[in-house]
């Protein structure tokens, strides 16, 4: 059965039979240890700011560079805000405050 790391998001292999929520040792471990600090900023070193840049807007698109779902957006987990999330609504987390997820 394939699955979704809790803690980098990278997909994995598991038997059904096997019950976890990290792709290793490492992961689970990390979970558990790291600081909100630390979580934020491995979720910042995944964003590439040097995007093209947006005719409209005028601006730079961020580009996930980290670990994606099956639908194709960037998955991430900080533990503070809960279960994994799409990148795109962590990064409005970090920079706006709350996220009403009617703005999908």
């Amino acid at each position: 059965m394939e699955r979704t790391c809790d803690q980098c998001g990278e997909r994995y292999e598991r038997p059904p039979s096997l019950i976890g929520k990290f792709c290793s040792r490492e992961c689970k471990d990390l979970s558990a240890s790291a600081s909100f600090a630390e979580q934020v900023r491995s979720f910042w070193d995944r964003v590439d700011f040097n995007g093209p840049q947006h005719d409209g807007l005028g601006t730079r698109c961020w580009i996930w560079r980290g670990p994606v779902g099956h639908n194709g957006y960037g998955r991430f987990r900080i533990k503070k805000f809960g279960n994994q999330k799409n990148a795109h609504v962590i990064s409005y987390m970090l920079t706006n405050g709350d996220y009403d997820s009617s703005m999908q």
